[in-house]
């Protein structure tokens, strides 16, 4: 018996070669473009918060020049004062120099452990002296004009019984310096101011270091001669082997700075 098809299974043989066919364009063609065009799209808008990031960058970079500038220049005004050279003693002399034009006993300098933070060392350093207020205040109203930079933390002022209008002030500094082995040999130096005298057994020169110093060194006594008979040596001229010849209470704009010298407080102006 033969077999054929009839056109009613032609026809439905047809509609199923069309969907496969359907189905195989889909599946292996659109598909795939469908994904790719779905991740395209998501790049794209990635691409474009970039750049709607990058316009407000180009937006304000004017502006961060400006902040950069302002910075730098900042920078350039204070770095010198975190690279001050202190092996030469130029800040105690500046200090004595300080107290001497206040009039201001220093009786005690005490530094304390470095401490290394993100950018900078510091160093906190103790300084008690004794004066008549207004000087007092005014002498440690200046340590913040010194060479090094510097920060005033605390002051406390303690009134003197025996002397009216006396007081003892102690206050506490903080000294900065640059995170650099230069900057840790200039705190190092600062530590070192406690030590006095190097040589325990030698005794403490009486000479001032500079003019200015003349009038406000506490000299000691001389020492009486066990023999009377004895010719003693004359005492040294003004002048020799750096004796200013000043005497222990002189006092006086002529005595303290003879010569027309510098004030004292021309070293604390910036």
């Amino acid at each position: 018996m033969e077999m054929g098809f009839n056109r009613k299974d032609q026809r439905i043989l047809l509609a199923m070669l069309a969907a496969v066919g359907v189905f195989c364009l889909f599946y292996f063609l659109i598909s795939p473009q469908i994904k790719a065009y779905a991740e395209v799209r998501k790049e794209l808008a990635e691409e474009r918060a970039k750049l709607e990031k990058a316009r407000s960058d180009v937006a304000s970079y004017k502006d961060e020049i400006v902040r950069y500038e302002r910075a730098s220049e900042k920078l350039r005004q204070v770095e010198p004062y975190f690279r001050q050279e202190m092996r030469d003693g130029t800040n105690i002399v500046v200090l004595g120099l300080q107290s001497a034009a206040d009039n201001v006993e220093i009786t005690g300098i005490e530094p304390g452990e470095i401490v290394a933070k993100k950018h900078t060392l510091e160093i906190p350093l103790k300084i008690t002296a004794r004066g008549d207020y207004q000087n007092v205040l005014a002498f440690f109203s200046a340590l913040g004009n010194l060479p090094n930079l510097s920060e005033v933390r605390s002051l406390k002022l303690t009134a003197l019984d025996n002397q009216p209008g006396a007081v003892e002030a102690a206050v506490a500094l903080l000294i900065f310096s640059a995170k650099d082995p230069e900057g840790q040999a200039y705190l190092e130096e600062i530590r070192r101011w406690s030590l006095g005298r190097y040589n325990l057994f030698a005794p403490a020169g009486a000479v001032a270091p500079t003019p200015e110093l003349s009038g406000h060194l506490r000299l000691p006594k001389p020492v009486a001669s066990s023999n009377p008979s004895s010719n003693p040596s004359p005492p040294p001229e003004p002048g020799q082997n750096g004796d200013t010849g000043e005497s222990i209470s002189g006092s006086g704009a002529a005595d303290r700075n003879p010569g027309g010298l510098p004030e004292a407080g021309d070293f604390f102006k910036k």
